[in-house]
Parts: structure tokens; C-alpha cells; sequence
């Protein structure tokens, strides 16, 4: 996740949603966070915690429901399981919450920027992508992000035992940061991806490794 905010912090941002459903009946945040922590499906609950996860921000969602310091696959499961949760009570937002929440544990660095599609005119417009009742920027939209990041942190993974294989074979000779620059210029040769994206993926890559990032794959 992103970052972890104080209790208070959530049960603040918790109330802010409840005040904007408007025709909810009343609920404290606590008590709206314990239900949807355990999961409450009883009938004078079920309403209200489906009016909320319809219209909360999925960080929200996410700051009350997982742990910060789940490893993936656990993060994997419980969002499995707040997803057929919701789905059970009739959320309406079922179909995308998936999505959205995975889209939270993208790292902060990842980027995500819009790839700039207009429509044509007198004024051009940007032509946004819809997706769960919210409008985006081209390369933006929580799938498209999802897709990408998944990509790259798969290519990562692959090019940690590239490197430690290459530093221990026949280029042993080379350095670390030799190592890692011959496979940047690989990637962005290839085309798998943006060139942001590519950096990345040696960023990451390093990172994994424990070794220094060249300069060429730092943050621009």
C-alpha cells in the first residue's frame, strides 16, 4: 500500500464518506470499520457497508481491510475475499473492485503517465477512458496501470537470475552497474514496453538485487 495512515486519520476519512451518502442511516466510523472488517451481513448493516465500498476510494478500502505489512499473496486473498464479500451484499461496484484495489499496492514510482490521445477539433479534447464510474487519461485507467505493473515486476523477477547467472558466467569481468546498463539498453531495444517502463524494471531490478541503480534507470 501506498502508505499507512494513523486510526483516527481513517476513521476520519471514513466519516467524510458516510456524511456524503446522505440518505444512510447514522453510523459512526467505528462501528462502520469493525462491520467491514468482520464482514457484517446482517440486515441493518449489509445496506450501509454497501452504500459505502460503492463509493469509497479504494485506498480507503484498502487502509481499513489490509494489513500494510501483508506479503502479496495474502493481500491476493483478501481481496478475494472482499470482493465476494461485497458481491454478497449487493455492492454495485462488484465488477471493478478488483481491479481497483489491486491497483492500490502499484508501487508510488511505478509510472503511470497518461499516453496524451486527443480528439480532434477547433479545441482538441483529451479522450478519457471510463472505467468504474470514473473518467481517466489515456495508460491511466486502474487496469491499464495494473497490466503494466504486473508486466514489469515479472520482467524484474526474470532479470535478477539473468544477472546473478551473468555476474557469476562468462562476463563476470563486467560490474555490477555494466551489468545492469547492458540489459536496460536490451529492453528499451526491444520494445516491450514504454521507456519509463523499462527503467523501471531495472530499478526494481536493483532493488531486488541489492545493487546500485545506474544512472540511466534513476527517477527523471
Amino acid at each position: 500500500m501506498q502508505k499507512v495512515l494513523s486510526q483516527q486519520a481513517v476513521e476520519e476519512d471514513v466519516q467524510k464518506v458516510i456524511s456524503s451518502l446522505g440518505t444512510v442511516p447514522t453510523v459512526t466510523a467505528i462501528e462502520l470499520i469493525r462491520a467491514l472488517q468482520q464482514k457484517e451481513r446482517a440486515p441493518n448493516m449489509a445496506p450501509i457497508i454497501s452504500a459505502f465500498l460503492s463509493h469509497a476510494t479504494a485506498d480507503l478500502i484498502a487502509r481499513i481491510c489490509l494489513a500494510p505489512d501483508a506479503n502479496m499473496k495474502e493481500v491476493s486473498n483478501l481481496i478475494e475475499s472482499i470482493v465476494a464479500f461485497a458481491g454478497s451484499i449487493g455492492c454495485s461496484r462488484t465488477s471493478t473492485l478488483d481491479i481497483e484495489l489491486r491497483r492500490v499496492f502499484v508501487p508510488m514510482d511505478f509510472p503511470a503517465q497518461p499516453r496524451g490521445a486527443a480528439l480532434s477539433g477547433a479545441n482538441p479534447k483529451v479522450a478519457l477512458v471510463s472505467y468504474g464510474g470514473k473518467y481517466y487519461e489515456p495508460g491511466t485507467a486502474p487496469p491499464e496501470v495494473l497490466s503494466r505493473w504486473e508486466v514489469a515486476e515479472d520482467l524484474a523477477h526474470q532479470f535478477v537470475e539473468r544477472c546473478r547467472i551473468t555476474e557469476k558466467g562468462k562476463y563476470s569481468h563486467l560490474s555490477r552497474h555494466e551489468i545492469l546498463q547492458q540489459y536496460l539498453d536490451r529492453l528499451l531495444q526491444a520494445g516491450w514496453g514504454t521507456d519509463s517502463d523499462m527503467r523501471w524494471v531495472i530499478r526494481r531490478t536493483a532493488v531486488l538485487l541489492e545493487w546500485d541503480i545506474p544512472d540511466e534507470a534513476k527517477l527523471r
